[in-house]
């Protein structure tokens, strides 16, 4: 009878230990969930849609609607006490945020576009705030301030394209690069550029130094070009640079740096990796980087 008293609560005092450190889901209030999933799909078919999730390093993931910056469940991982809630969404929110840089992103966006409707109704539910910022003729264009998307949708609320930048460099340099469109032939290359002006002065020159590489990668020319004539502040211009340079074997360009000199003299370098920073990127461009 002692023995099976002892084996009795040995269980016991197993049974309490594996569910004290077995994975524990929670509302995104933080607010604990009165049940256990054993994988994705159960989870999926609890909230009758299709998930996606970011993960912490040791702590535990978040699960979001597919495209969604708002997550649905948190899961700590096992041990985890509740006070990492916090710190585990904070973490979750950088992988989003990195997760549109991933071209994979592309890959998968075309997916579901291709099997479910990524509209405005989707956007309004799924994303984070989504800040409407402009109209033009037939198109809207929304920003997601959590992962620094813009996304372009038909007057019918459809989904068009989208780009993505860093707000926050947008902001540090004062600068946005909307669009840069390559015009190209048998024999040349050039481009076309769109610049926002976010400084409380106006830009007088506008110089932009480029790299053409051939069609196995290698650099064979480098080329700046200036654009002249005022950017006012809070204002856009357009700047068109066609055929700057002529060979038969191009494959694509690079802008390597910009400088900006403001009405009142002084002069700003933007070198390349904060280029790519604010420019509102579009992924499937393969002829410039």
């Amino acid at each position: 009878m002692q023995n099976l008293l002892k084996s009795i609560s040995l269980v016991a005092i197993l049974m309490i230990s594996f569910k004290s450190h077995s994975q524990r889901y929670f509302y995104p209030d933080f607010t604990e969930m009165k049940r256990d999933f054993k994988n994705i799909k159960e989870i999926n078919a609890f909230l009758g849609y299709e998930t996606y999730s970011y993960f912490s390093k040791n702590l535990g993931y978040i699960i979001t609607k597919q495209f969604s910056t708002t997550p649905v469940i948190i899961c700590l991982n096992k041990g985890v006490p509740e006070s990492k809630l916090k710190q585990l969404t904070n973490e979750c929110n950088l992988e989003i945020k990195k997760s549109v840089e991933n071209k994979d992103f592309v890959t998968r966006l075309k997916s579901f576009i291709s099997k479910n409707r990524f509209d405005k109704k989707y956007i309004d539910e799924s994303m984070d705030k989504p800040l409407k910022i402009d109209t033009t003729g037939s198109t809207t264009m929304y920003f997601i301030d959590k992962v620094n998307m813009f996304i372009k949708l038909s007057k019918d609320g459809e989904f068009e394209s989208f780009t993505h930048c860093s707000y926050d460099d947008v902001l540090n340099q004062n600068l946005k690069i909307s669009e840069v469109s390559i015009m190209r032939d048998l024999y040349s290359i050039g481009f076309g550029i769109d610049i926002y002006n976010y400084a409380d002065r106006a830009i007088k020159y506008t110089t932009i130094n480029c790299s053409i590489y051939n069609t196995v990668g290698d650099k064979i020319a480098t080329k700046s070009v200036k654009g002249v004539g005022y950017i006012l502040a809070n204002d856009m211009e357009s700047f068109l640079f066609d055929h700057i340079f002529y060979s038969d074997v191009i494959g694509y360009i690079t802008i390597d740096s910009i400088i900006l000199q403001y009405d009142n003299g002084t002069k700003k370098i933007i070198p390349k990796s904060k280029i790519e920073k604010i420019t509102q990127t579009d992924f499937t461009k393969e002829d410039i980087r």
